[in-house]
């Protein structure tokens, strides 16, 4: 089977099995119950996000094996500047009006 088609819930199934966890524990970790993980394993085509909740539980970069998980996520969260720029400008807004509330407040005494 070639990466581009492998089994995502054979390839959980296998790093479960590998890693000496129990599978009770890794659900716990993943935030998922035991029977879910079940459903999770007879899946080919098992999203990517439900597998990196498995990689951190396991601590297993699964992009490994499937190469487009990295372009997955990476195409995700494209551009995080222009939420740094739009929370730098909202502060800078609380941080004027701030001002001119205490402003306010000094001309009433």
């Amino acid at each position: 089977m070639s990466k581009r088609n492998i089994d995502r819930g054979k390839l959980l199934q296998e790093k479960v099995s590998k890693s000496g966890i129990s599978v009770k524990v890794i659900t716990n970790r993943a935030g998922y119950q035991r029977p879910t993980y079940y459903t999770h394993i007879d899946k080919v085509d098992l999203s990517f996000d439900i597998l990196e909740k498995y990689g951190k539980a396991l601590n297993y970069d699964f992009s490994i094996d499937i190469p487009d998980m990295k372009e997955y996520f990476k195409n995700r969260n494209p551009n995080i500047s222009n939420d740094i720029s739009s929370v730098e400008y909202w502060k800078n807004k609380y941080y004027e009006l701030l001002e001119k509330y205490n402003t306010l407040l000094e001309g009433k005494k």
